[in-house]
């Protein structure tokens, strides 16, 4: 019978009793009779016994008892192992040696395919140190034929790359721009996105209903407010040889300028320099750098920058909750600068940049700038451009060229497409397709609104198509998994969570949204990096993590940063990440191969510059008071080669109105590591966070998402300088 014991057994087995009256003699004798009598009583019982015929052993039976012998002999061992810490007061009693039947064979469990084992959210768990890189790519981005390879492939590219792109790719391959599958699919679907803008009505629509008239430059300053004083001065160049310069509003510097050698006094010489050394330049803007965005689409060696800026404004125009109540419909504008590319995909340093055109309106200061991504083909405008004003509403213009070299001055009287939810104001925005897009609001909801549908009814504040809550506060930042699933919503709120959404499901069910771990402070760094399909967010710790979409519950730690994070840029192109911070460091990281192979990859990131700005001493703002209304006539007078202290006292002067910032370059890449323990923001484990300038803060960052000028970025900072450079190597 299988729930008898073996009888060939070589020791009955032992069992502990604690004996109250062992050692006392009067009982031994009565105890050792009475003994005696139990084995013949038990010994007749089992003679008695006569058990039922049974069926006669098989051969597996007996190739069976071998190993039935070894398992009984390591439990006997088992079972003596306690026997060394029993103290005096404890005996050992045997059991009596009854005889007892051989166990037969248990059945075998049958294996569950792999394809039809469940987990309980789609993935086991723990999987992190148990299961090899295949099979966690496996249950990290999917399980078809094409969902690995993708990721390989991009591996093969640009895993050897550490933290800048390549700008050509070598014999092997690997290296280079590239767009994503999901992309090259959608430019070959351009015509079938477009049908309704080309085809049914859509460009009609928008120049019927937007009314865009032409103003001159000196009407037009009105609506570009600067901060006072505009100018700005800072120091740049190489280490230990930086050299000072002042940029007046919209002025500019050629980057290869501050690094250039001078002669000393008496000789006769001129550096040379190949025409790609530092390609790139940095701008004065007079005011915060807020938003940025290159337009998408253009094959040409022009290359078009829209931005906004954020002037100061007066505190008594600010309401008493600047986060959810609509601001003062102040004049702002966007300002697209044009630069241009040389034969070999550098910025062209000897053509200047060009401000070519300016889209005013009376709607309040600029918060999200977004082009439409969707590619599109054998059109005459820039594209779409929708953006979010501090009063609450969302708006979408179509954006002409600019005709001729100078610059184009436009009023917008009338928007095509212009909508507010009620009750509430929208905090950020993202394009879903060629003609839906959504926005986040103040109250948890998110809005949905389609063009084409928009434009068959004639509505002032047209209603979103969708319009449901996700979460239950202030919304921070909202992503969009374009192209490859352009209806995974990704969204951050205040209230620390990381939210999955399928826009394409009815929102109110639960199976529609996922929900990632909760961080203890709610952040605004969200980006959506196609070739990894992963998203991308800085927590509060300072570390930059991945969310897999198929695993959104579980991230990948890819970097730690020194500061506050502040914005973040991911490219169409490439899967290099840049990432600012209010430290004014700005970093570059590729986290491809972390995320395909797992948390042992070694880290790597690399500073791109550092920009540091402090306030002016006493001493200059004294200097700057002595002066007033002659600093204009002093920078006359200094530029006729003056004596040292009369530059001297200009330059305090200056400093008194607008501080001094310092740009620094030529970082080398570093091995960073996760511990808290390593970072150099922490003392005896504790993380610690510094407060800086609000002037010295990276503001906003952009890659351009041309596939021959993949490597231009653009970085904006507080004090009002935009530096534009051709990063890759």
């Amino acid at each position: 019978m299988p729930g008898l014991r073996s009888s060939n057994r070589g020791t009955p087995r032992k069992r502990y009793t604690i004996d109250a009256f062992e050692g006392i003699e009067e009982l031994a004798s009565e105890s050792g009779s009475s003994d005696e009598e139990i084995p013949d009583a038990l010994d007749q019982d089992a003679d008695d016994f006569e058990a039922g015929a049974e069926p006669s052993e098989s051969d597996d039976d007996d190739a069976m008892s071998g190993i039935e012998r070894e398992l009984d002999n390591v439990s006997d061992k088992a079972s003596n192992a306690g026997e060394r810490d029993l103290d005096d007061s404890m005996s050992i009693a045997s059991d009596p040696d009854t005889p007892a039947k051989k166990p037969g064979r248990k059945a075998k469990r049958l294996a569950i395919p792999e394809d039809q084992r469940l987990f309980t959210r789609g993935t086991p768990d723990n999987i992190h140190n148990r299961l090899t890189k295949k099979e966690r790519r496996k249950y990290f981005f999917g399980t078809g034929e094409h969902d690995t390879d993708i990721l390989m492939k991009a591996r093969a590219r640009w895993g050897a790359e550490i933290c800048f792109p390549s700008r050509k790719a070598n014999k092997s391959g690997a290296g280079g721009f590239s767009y994503s599958i999901a992309y090259e699919k959608a430019i070959a679907e351009s015509q079938a996105n477009w049908e309704w803008y080309k085809d049914d009505g859509g460009k009609k629509w928008f120049s019927q209903r937007q009314q865009i008239s032409t103003m001159t430059e000196q009407d037009a300053q009105d609506y570009m407010p600067v901060d006072a004083p505009s100018e700005r001065s800072f120091v740049m160049g190489a280490v230990n040889q930086q050299k000072l310069h002042t940029l007046k509003p919209r002025e500019y510097l050629p980057l290869h300028e501050p690094f250039r050698k001078d002669p000393e006094p008496g000789q006769k010489w001129k550096e040379v320099r190949p025409a790609e050394y530092k390609s790139g330049f940095i701008l004065n803007l007079g005011a915060r750098v807020h938003c940025l965005d290159w337009a998408p689409h253009q094959p040409g060696s022009k290359q078009c920058l829209a931005l906004t800026v954020l002037p100061t404004r007066p505190s008594d125009e600010t309401p008493e909750a600047p986060a959810f109540a609509p601001h003062p419909q102040h004049l702002s504008s966007v300002q697209i600068w044009e630069l241009s590319a040389s034969a070999t995909g550098h910025i062209d340093s000897i053509i200047p940049p060009k401000l070519s055109l300016v889209l005013s309106a009376e709607m309040g200061d600029i918060k999200v700038l977004k082009w439409c991504p969707v590619p599109t083909a054998g059109t005459t405008s820039l594209g779409l451009l929708a953006f979010l004003s501090y009063d609450g509403s969302i708006r979408v213009v179509d954006v002409t060229r600019s005709v001729g070299d100078s610059t184009s001055y436009r009023m917008i009287d009338a928007f095509a497409f212009e909508s507010k939810p009620p009750d509430t104001v929208c905090t950020c925005m993202a394009w879903v397709d060629s003609h839906r897009l959504i926005a986040g609001c103040a109250n948890g909801c998110v809005a949905v609104w389609d063009l084409a549908e928009c434009m068959t009814k004639d509505n002032s504040n047209p209603r979103p198509s969708s319009y449901a809550s996700v979460t239950t506060s202030y919304i921070l930042a909202i992503a969009t998994a374009w192209p490859s699933l352009p209806n995974m919503l990704m969204t951050t709120s205040a209230a620390g969570h990381t939210l999955l959404t399928d826009i394409s499901r009815q929102f109110q069910d639960t199976s529609a949204t996922a929900v990632a771990a909760r961080v203890r402070v709610g952040h605004n760094t969200l980006a959506w990096l196609e070739h990894c399909k992963s998203a991308l967010v800085v927590e509060d710790n300072l570390t930059l993590k991945a969310y897999p979409l198929r695993r959104w519950f579980s991230t990948i730690g890819l970097g730690k940063m020194r500061s506050s994070p502040t914005c973040i840029a991911s490219s169409p192109c490439h899967p290099f990440v840049l990432l600012g911070s209010a430290g004014g460091e700005v970093f570059g990281n590729n986290p491809l191969r972390r995320i395909v192979d797992g948390g042992k990859i070694a880290m790597w990131q690399q500073d791109w510059f550092r920009h540091e700005w402090r306030r002016p001493s006493e001493q200059e703002r004294k200097a700057a008071e002595q002066f007033g209304e002659k600093l204009q006539a002093a920078d006359a007078i200094a530029s006729d080669q003056q004596q040292a202290e009369d530059q001297a006292a200009v330059n305090k002067a200056r400093f008194g109105n607008s501080g001094l910032a310092r740009i620094s370059e030529g970082f080398k890449a570093e091995r960073i590591s996760l511990d808290g323990k390593s970072s150099q923001n922490s003392k005896n484990g504790v993380l610690f966070k510094t407060i800086y300038e609000e002037k010295t803060a990276i503001t906003a960052l952009a890659w351009n998402p041309n596939l021959h000028v993949a490597g231009w970025a653009a970085a904006g900072m507080a004090d009002g300088l935009l530096r534009i450079e051709d990063i890759a190597a």
